[in-house]
């Protein structure tokens, strides 16, 4: 029963996040189309950084949705294989995996309109490399909690029948 509140509260939660992360953009668009002052000189460059962040906001959402199930699901799949051991590895897999989906999809369709290929490209490296490196140094610290919240809770939990397709059950 506790666990379910949980989840329905983290739920929340995330609705509520990206409900008013899309009203702040929807905002935001609407102000930097308004009729400006004539005094004012810097309209193109507010529209050159905020000019496209509904689209920035989509892709992200889409990123972190497509991204974070794909990471759960490796890391799941990858445990059973190698039998619970070799934390590391399964995490930075699903990780650099899941690292790899999130800006793949926000590189592609949030900056498709905006950046030529080779720009595009520079970009995905330059965020991806940062993103794995990232990973890389907080597998430690998590393999430190896990190995913590295992022995507090005495539980170990290994999803040999992981269904994340909420739609066909």
């Amino acid at each position: 029963m506790q666990k379910c509140m949980v989840l329905k509260y983290r739920g929340t939660l995330s609705t509520t996040r990206y409900f008013f992360q899309m009203f702040f953009a929807l905002a935001i668009s609407i102000i930097i189309n308004l009729r400006s002052p004539s005094s004012w000189a810097l309209e193109s460059d507010y529209q050159t950084v905020f000019g496209h962040i509904v689209r920035f906001v989509i892709s992200g959402f889409f990123a972190v949705l497509v991204s974070s199930i794909a990471n759960i699901y490796l890391f799941s799949k990858i445990k059973v294989l190698m039998k619970g051991k070799k934390f590391w590895v399964r995490n930075l897999i699903a990780s650099a995996s899941g690292g790899l989906i999130l800006v793949f999809i926000i590189v592609s369709f949030g900056y498709s309109s905006v950046l030529n290929f080779k720009q595009m490209l520079n970009m995905f490296f330059s965020i991806y490399i940062f993103e794995f490196l990232y990973s890389c140094l907080l597998i430690w610290p998590s393999w430190k909690m896990s190995t913590f919240l295992k022995r507090m809770e005495r539980i170990d939990v290994y999803d040999h029948d992981l269904n994340i397709n909420h739609f066909f059950k």
